[in-house]
């Protein structure tokens, strides 16, 4: 059964800007902290193909180091952006990026919506995990948006 989290976000900011860096996920991995390279490996006309290697510590003391294949899918430009992986075997991935274009100034709004298959023992901890990691990027981007 799978399990979902979804999270929401008010940038202030260029909406390229802010969009450009969740589509490019070199960019995103950037600002994420556990993401310590992202490699193009392949591309069409709304799709990119990537590998990332991950470094954190499970509950702050277990190493992990994951390594897995990411698709980004530009499912609809500037409003619907998806992120597909299957980030340990059998644990399937799928987070949507719904975003509303500002008028007249106003603040990006972004909706996150996160879902999780596979083994249900690990949905709670991994989910905790992309929730603190996600805040932390959003975050980082509010705050490179304010010093452009």
């Amino acid at each position: 059964m799978p399990s979902s989290l979804h999270l929401s976000y008010s940038i202030n900011g260029s909406f390229n800007e802010v969009y450009t860096s969740i589509l490019d996920f070199k960019k995103f991995g950037q600002l994420h902290p556990y993401m310590k390279s992202v490699e193009v490996i392949a591309q069409s006309n709304n799709t990119m193909e990537y590998i990332v290697h991950e470094k954190l510590k499970l509950w702050g003391i277990i190493p992990m180091k994951p390594c897995y294949q990411a698709t980004i899918v530009e499912v609809e430009k500037n409003k619907h952006i998806r992120y597909l992986s299957e980030v340990k075997k059998g644990l399937f991935l799928t987070v949507d990026f719904i975003f509303e274009i500002p008028s007249n100034g106003q603040a990006i709004q972004i909706a996150e919506h996160i879902t999780l298959q596979g083994n249900p023992w690990v949905h709670a901890v991994f989910l905790s995990l992309l929730r603190k990691s996600h805040e932390h990027v959003f975050k980082s981007l509010q705050k490179n948006s304010i010093m452009l």
